[in-house]
């Protein structure tokens, strides 16, 4: 019996799955002035399947108000306002703001992204990493640092790879 396409191809994704190395390549780290830069462009390595980047932003935030600040509802998912990505056919394959996609990722995973379960585990497991963190208030004319990691996905997940796959 011959084979459909869609077998075809589902046996080509799960040996190339098999024998692939996942790793993970910084590929920029940098300092920034957001009243000098406000776009940032950083071109990948295209070197294998890219399912998505890790990105991690550390802001240093300062209220010149006479009042204090609040954080917004989605807090420091904010610091990016929008995230591009735009593949090797000039295609964009991702345009969103920060929010959403810190709301995706904890759609993707089940939980509220950067979130541990209770310290009081008896092995430890609990909020060993800072992926979101940040003051709820800023007081008038007070420094603080405010920290978010992103995962910008460009796969559909780790086994499904059909959108790392450029047309």
């Amino acid at each position: 019996m011959e084979m459909t396409r869609e077998q075809q191809n589902i046996l080509a994704r799960s040996i190339l799955l098999q024998n692939s190395v996942r790793m993970v390549q910084q590929i920029s780290a940098m300092t920034i002035n957001p009243a000098n830069q406000t776009v940032i462009n950083i071109q990948p390595r295209n070197v294998g399947l890219t399912l998505g980047f890790i990105v991690e932003v550390t802001a240093g935030l300062t209220n010149g108000a006479t009042d204090g600040a609040v954080l917004t509802p989605f807090g420091v998912s904010n610091l990016v306002s929008q995230f591009v990505y735009t593949d090797l056919n000039n295609v964009n394959r991702v345009q969103t703001t920060g929010y959403h996609i810190a709301m995706l990722d904890s759609s993707r995973q089940g939980f509220i992204y950067g979130g541990s379960y209770a310290a009081n585990v008896p092995i430890g497991y609990g909020n060993n990493v800072a992926v979101m963190s940040g003051a709820a208030t800023l007081a008038a004319n007070v420094a603080t640092t405010a920290r978010c990691m992103y995962y910008v996905p460009l796969a559909y997940s780790a086994n499904d790879i059909t959108a790392t796959l450029l047309p």
